[in-house]
């Protein structure tokens, strides 16, 4: 009875936010209203740092990151010049 009472008080009355925009209210009812039961905890939860995948693959992006990587300019020109040589030895 109060479900009703709330529904036909609420359902499309309008608000305002603080900006003057205009809200419409919808009210619905839930087809499902039972509380969720508690969390279930997980037992991995905290051993990713155990995993030996995990280890293997942080390793990795270590090394990748340890790595100098030649900028893009010294890349381009050494291109360059592979190309000329390359155009060099066609001609000759």
């Amino acid at each position: 009875e109060a479900l009703l009472g709330v529904h036909s008080k609420l359902d499309g009355h309008k608000l305002l936010d603080a900006k003057g925009k205009e809200y419409r209210v919808m009210v619905e009812y839930a087809p499902f209203q039972k509380v969720p039961r508690k969390r279930v905890i997980d037992r991995r939860e905290g051993t990713i740092e155990k995993d030996a995948d995990f280890i293997a693959f942080a390793e990795g992006l270590e090394k990748l990151r340890s790595t100098k990587v030649e900028s893009a300019e010294v890349w381009l020109e050494k291109r360059e010049q592979e190309e000329a040589a390359a155009k060099a030895l066609k001609v000759a």
